[in-house]
């Protein structure tokens, strides 16, 4: 019997029961309303005693056979005492009339009963039946105050039990059938998930196999000599045989030649040379195969499933290559291995009561257990395989359900079907009938005798409920029934407020959890969209379901476009080389956490490198429900490695420049005798390089002081052109003769509270610069005037040169640390690129400011603007990472020029 079927027996009889229950009631406590005493008040009573009975059996199935003689002899017999009843009723015209059609359809739905095997016409009329006799009983108890009430109070509360009960028996009847329905089919698609990874076995299989001929130098000669003149090798089958042993896969092997008519074209299907475990006309047919062909063809590993003459396989092959005598290697054959969709791998996977079936197109190729009607299994797998989905049916004591099983370019080419007993559906709705009758005969037989004992009591009782009743479906939960009495109707009322109350309670906890979560779903939220790191989060299908805000500035996609669509293209990945990894981020919801170096392309073409760590996500079952990938920005990690060796490469050079005409010059000192000109010459030299030598190793000094934060500043007043004169002086006797160096210092300059040591140093500093940078020669000029800074007086110190210049480029980048104009590994000027900034620092120790002047092929000019007056003592700025003024880690940027001409 059907799911409808069956709920329209269940309402039919229950609506009689509950009619003959109701009639009853009349006929015991109110018989006045109907006939008088004696024997047609035995008989009506006897007559709705069978009837109600006779539903009750068939409705809650207690009987095996609903449509048995007994229970028909039954409802006639209750039917026959009724109409003798009926012969003595003293009601009025309309309800005898209606009770007596009433009659007259019961009577017909039970000769229909037994003539359509208690088909749906039998029940449709019964249902009609009991609605003529029950709107005769509600007529009669118009004659009545007390009767009406308790009619109507009783009415109302048995409409209500008969909509609640079949409602219940509906919706759980349902869900069970779905449950059922859901759990085959999921079972049907876990069997089809196992098929389509046979393949994965066969692959192995036949990878093994290959690799086993192919690595067997003895037999190369003999694959060499198949593939030109193909013909059974029993060498050959003796190897797949004495293999087949350690493979993955139980199905038949094959080898098949390759023919390749000129070098260099394809190779072609050859010939089956070997076989185990299949018939020739099999293995003609298997070795035909696209997968076979196309391996042959393209040289690589193919596996798919296949139906094979009236086996159901998983076919892999695998090409066989060996080296030539000439040298070179060969297509000569592939090797193809299985894997036997049968009986046997069916059997392994059934559970109990279960059957499953492989199915191709118009047939069964194997079963196992008991799959039910074999017109069902087949109809349910054609319809997979044409592509309607996941069909299931409930048909022939089984739910039935199909999955087609897909080759990898996905096309259906088998269909797994699961079938289970129905006898759990059947039992759970059979028991629930069962229940709700046992229910329902309890609560009317009360209901309805105490609402004929007590009607105006139960009239106002039942309004209070219903009013209470409607206020709670509008949505007002703190409605109360309020029904203060000792009965049956008290009772319903203090559960109906309990049930109110709890329902106003639950209510209430759900939206404090509802607000809990999405408080934390908000604080989750701002965390992730704070996050330095660009976070992106897929769900199973690889859809993207979360997109920071650092993930739109690296990828260069916004979050709404970004979301809802497949991660592979939203993120383009690539290796150091340039290979495309975006093919990881699919792979990752099945695979385990990983991380790894990579770059990501944005959208402008711009490459980022990046670090990438990825972790699946779980859900409360244990299966994987998505993944998530932590992407870091490396630039500024790569930007220290290129410094720091660049710093290395810089501080070698310069170590070792100075270090060879010392070493060169003590040596020849040392080894032979040199005139006394020559001698002064030499220790000129030395003097020179250990002078070069010692300004590195202060420079370097002096950096780290400052770095560490030791390097103290001992401000004093400086005469300004006394600062000017030395330095010019110590310089003038240094450089060769193709620079001049000249000093202008203006007359009347103040004195500056500053640390002379440390500004010398830094004019030195920019002065070496300047002859370094101009190699060709030419005048180098040192000059101080007064400058103002809008604010209150200050000097410039400037050192300008004629010399190579500074890119545009690098004007912005020339006080960072260690960098230099030209940092290539090819630049023709030396240094570690730690004078600029080394000058800045102290300059801005001092509340000045550097300023850079360039253009490229004129020259450049470097200007310390020191302020007279001081408003604080010297104090040299943090190095980067150490808290500065503001006390959180930040420091000023490099300075930047004021003006440039050509270059900022």
């Amino acid at each position: 019997m059907s799911s409808a079927a069956a709920q329209l027996r269940f309402a039919a009889e229950f609506a009689t029961f509950l009619v003959a229950g109701a009639g009853l009631a009349v006929v015991l406590l109110r018989p006045r309303l109907a006939t008088a005493a004696g024997w047609p008040r035995a008989a009506l009573a006897g007559g709705f005693v069978a009837v109600g009975l006779g539903a009750f059996l068939r409705g809650s199935l207690v009987v095996g056979d609903a449509a048995g003689l007994g229970v028909v002899a039954l409802g006639l017999a209750g039917v026959a005492a009724l109409g003798i009843g009926w012969l003595r009723w003293e009601a009025d015209e309309v309800p005898r009339a209606l009770f007596g059609a009433g009659l007259l359809v019961l009577a017909v739905a039970e000769v229909v009963t037994l003539a359509t095997d208690a088909g749906p016409a039998s029940d449709w009329v019964r249902a009609a039946a009991a609605l003529g006799v029950g709107a005769s009983l509600f007529l009669l108890s118009r004659r009545s105050i007390p009767a009406r009430v308790a009619a109507s109070g009783a009415g109302t509360l048995l409409l209500v039990v008969l909509a609640v009960s079949v409602a219940m028996s509906a919706v759980l009847s349902s869900n069970v059938q779905r449950e059922a329905v859901r759990r085959t089919g999921d079972r049907a698609s876990a069997v089809a998930g196992i098929v389509e990874q046979e393949r994965l076995s066969a692959v192995k299989s036949a990878t093994l196999l290959a690799a086993t001929l192919r690595g067997n130098v003895s037999r190369q000669p003999l694959l060499l000599s198949l593939a030109d003149a193909p013909r059974p090798s029993a060498v050959v089958q003796g190897d797949l045989t004495n293999l087949s042993r350690l493979l993955f896969t139980s199905g038949p092997l094959l080898y098949v030649t390759a023919r390749q008519a000129t070098p260099g074209e394809p190779a072609t299907l050859g010939r089956v040379v070997a076989t185990v475990g299949i018939a020739d006309s099999d293995a003609l047919t298997l070795a035909g195969s696209d997968v076979v062909a196309q391996t042959i063809a393209g040289g690589g590993d193919r596996a798919a499933p296949r139906v094979v003459g009236s086996r159901a396989l998983s076919v892999a092959a695998a090409p066989v290559v060996v080296a030539q005598p000439g040298g070179g290697a060969r297509l000569v054959g592939a090797v193809v291995a299985t894997t036997d969709i049968n009986h046997t791998f069916l059997a392994q996977r059934v559970e109990s009561r279960e059957g499953l079936a492989v199915v191709a197109r118009g047939r069964v190729l194997a079963s196992s257990g008991n799959t039910g009607s074999a017109a069902v299994t087949l109809a349910l797998g054609r319809a997979a395989l044409g592509g309607e989905g996941s069909p299931s049916t409930l048909a022939a004591g089984h739910v039935v359900a199909a999955r087609a099983v897909l080759a990898p370019d996905g096309t259906p080419e088998l269909a797994v079907v699961a079938a289970t007993p129905s006898t759990l559906v059947t039992s759970t709705r059979h028991s629930l009938f069962r229940t709700l009758f046992l229910v329902a005969l309890a609560a009317a037989l009360v209901a309805l005798a105490l609402a004929a004992l007590v009607g105006g009591r139960i009239g106002a009782g039942l309004r209070a409920l219903t009013h209470a009743a409607e206020g709670i479906q509008q949505g007002d939960l703190a409605v109360r029934a309020h029904v203060e009495s000792d009965d049956e109707v008290g009772l319903l009322g203090a559960a109906f407020d309990s049930m109110a109350g709890s329902i106003e309670s639950m209510t209430a906890d759900l939206r404090r959890a509802a607000e809990d979560e999405a408080e934390l779903r908000s604080r989750l939220e701002a965390i992730v969209s704070g996050m330095g790191e660009a976070l992106v989060a897929v769900d199973a299908s690889g859809r993207v379901t979360a997109f920071n805000r650092a993930a739109e500035q690296l990828a260069g996609v916004p979050a709404s476009r970004a979301t809802g669509s497949l991660v592979t293209g939203v993120l383009a990945v690539l290796s150091d080389g340039g290979e495309d990894l975006t093919g990881l981020l699919a792979e990752a919801p099945a695979a385990g956490p990983w991380s790894r170096v990579a770059a990501v392309r944005r959208l402008d073409g711009e490459t980022v490198p990046v670090a990438i760590s990825a972790a699946a996500l779980h859900d409360v079952a244990g299966d994987v429900a998505g993944a998530v990938f932590v992407l870091r920005d490396i630039r500024r990690e790569r930007e220290v490695d290129r410094m720091k060796t660049e710093f290395l490469s810089n501080i070698s050079h310069e170590l070792r420049t100075p270090l060879t005409p010392i070493k060169g010059y003590a040596h020849m000192l040392r080894s032979r005798t040199v005139p006394a000109p020559k001698v002064k010459q030499f220790l000129d030299g030395i003097v020179e390089s250990s002078e070069r030598l010692e300004r590195v190793i202060d420079l370097l000094v002096n950096f780290a002081a400052i770095e560490a934060g030791r390097l103290q500043i001992e401000a004093a007043p400086v005469k300004v052109r006394d600062l000017v004169d030395d330095v010019v002086g110590r310089w003038s006797e240094r450089v060769d003769e193709g620079h001049r160096i000249t000093r202008r210092v203006a007359r009347g300059l103040p004195e500056l509270h500053a640390d002379r040591q440390l500004l010398e140093r830094s004019l030195d500093e920019l002065v070496d610069n300047a002859i370094k940078y101009s190699p060709d020669g030419g005048p180098v000029s040192v000059r101080a005037a007064v400058a103002g800074n809008g604010r209150r007086a200050a000097i410039a110190i400037s050192v300008s040169d004629r010399g190579v210049g500074i890119a545009t480029d690098r004007l912005d980048q020339v006080f960072a640390d260690f960098a230099q104009a030209d940092g290539s590994a090819t630049r023709r000027f030396g240094g570690l690129g730690l004078g600029l900034a080394f000058v800045n620092r102290i300059v801005k120790a001092h509340d000045g400011r550097l300023v850079c002047e360039s253009e490229p092929g004129k020259g450049s000019t470097f200007t310390i603007v020191l302020p007279v007056t001081r408003s604080r003592r010297p104090r040299l700025p943090a190095p980067p990472g150490r808290a500065g003024a503001d006390g959180n880690g930040a420091t000023e940027s490099p300075t930047r020029p004021l003006r440039a001409r050509g270059r900022a």
